[in-house]
């Protein structure tokens, strides 16, 4: 059998240099590090290779890197590093990292900051595919971290980056 295709993988490259060329964003589903390591940040160096070396790329890191079983230390941080560092870098903003965004109906401080200073890098996904029953509920709990945004941000976050980066 062959490799697990992660971000580092030399098969990329073309792909994202092709993308390049169309104008193409790419998401990755990569975590930031294995169940084993919940903790820990074994993938981010690949990630941050790929972001590095395809700087005209607009990558999208979905849930940014975490899982059911994988939850970064000091996640907030890890994902400010990355975002001020890589300007390609967009994160999908959806599934599990929801808990980690919004606990108890209130959005983490570091969070809606880290949001407010690049709202034009984030966006409300869903990580779904197929039966879509429950979008838009999916959808609309985020609405404890856009609330605290301004209204310019917020359709940002919540529509129009998307549109920009998928529909152009």
């Amino acid at each position: 059998m062959g490799k697990t295709l992660r971000a580092g993988h030399l098969a990329l490259h073309p792909v994202l240099d092709i993308g390049a060329a169309q104008g193409w964003a790419f998401t990755f589903h990569q975590d930031a590090s294995s169940a084993g390591r919940s903790g820990g940040r074994e993938y981010v160096d690949e990630m941050t290779r790929m972001l590095a070396s395809h700087p005209h790329v607009p990558q999208v890191w979905a849930h940014a890197g975490c899982s059911r079983r994988v939850r970064p230390d000091d996640h907030v941080d890890l994902v400010t590093q990355l975002v001020e560092k890589h300007t390609n870098l967009h994160i999908d903003l959806s599934w599990v990292l929801f808990d980690e965004v919004v606990e108890a109906g209130m959005a983490h401080p570091g969070w809606v900051e880290l949001v407010a200073r690049h709202p034009d890098r984030f966006m409300i996904g869903s990580d779904a595919f197929g039966d879509l029953a429950g979008h838009h509920a999916s959808l609309e709990r985020w609405s404890a971290l856009t609330d605290r945004l301004t209204p310019a941000a917020s359709a940002l976050v919540e529509s129009d980056n998307a549109r920009r980066l998928w529909w152009r």
